[in-house]
């Protein structure tokens, strides 16, 4: 196989996942979460998250094709439900909100007060939520051959190692760039985000709309 094409394949699965990983508007979520604690303490709890994050978004790359068999689902239809879901959860971070998969401030009150904030809500539903879940089916289900499922979970680990150095160094991060900052890159994802969630709806549409013509021809 042609390594450009592969190559193309991993651009466009680490965009995808990195976008709605948002490491960056995740940074705001963790620090919050870490407020009380020191340094090592804040890069261990990444260190875990990311890790547990990275589990997760695995798990369903891999089983997402046998999930699909179980309950009777097409790709066509993930594509077109999971662009959807993107669409919204984009919508919220170009206007600055955060959606239902994100955590709301009274579940990071709660959970900041638990000893352990690593696998909820850090790694799920934070980093690795629904938005995330549906972003790796879908590139998996995509992936025909082993080595195109290999640069899917390739941008997997890349995006979630990049996602681990922003949130260990989420104070540093966040002295240099501000808020401001933060919330212009949370728009500029969230603007990729839309355009990669449209695209997910028209592939959806495209490998279904020759079985419907076909059905009433």
């Amino acid at each position: 196989m042609e390594l450009i094409p592969l190559i193309h394949l991993f651009i466009r699965a680490f965009a995808g996942v990195f976008v709605i990983l948002d490491p960056f508007g995740a940074s705001s979520h963790f620090l919050a979460l870490t407020s009380q604690h020191p340094s090592s303490t804040k890069k261990a709890i990444a260190k875990k998250a990311c890790i547990v994050a990275f589990g997760v978004l695995i798990f369903f790359s891999l089983a997402g094709g046998a999930l699909f068999q179980y309950f009777g689902l097409t790709l066509a239809a993930l594509k077109i439900a999971g662009g959807i879901l993107l669409f919204t959860i984009a919508l919220g971070m170009l206007y600055g909100k955060r959606t239902g998969a994100k955590t709301t401030p009274e579940e990071e009150k709660e959970h900041s007060e638990l000893e352990d904030i690593t696998v909820i809500p850090m790694a799920i539903p934070i980093l690795s939520g629904p938005g995330a879940i549906t972003t790796v089916m879908v590139l998996a289900g995509e992936a025909q051959t082993p080595m195109k499922l290999i640069m899917v979970l390739l941008a997997i680990l890349v995006s979630v190692i990049i996602c681990y150095l922003v949130l260990a160094n989420s104070v540093v991060i966040l002295n240099l760039l501000k808020m401001t900052g933060i919330k212009i890159l949370t728009r500029i994802m969230g603007l990729i985000m839309s355009v990669i969630a449209v695209q997910f709806v028209i592939n959806g549409v495209a490998d279904v709309l020759p079985l419907l013509v076909k059905k009433l021809s």
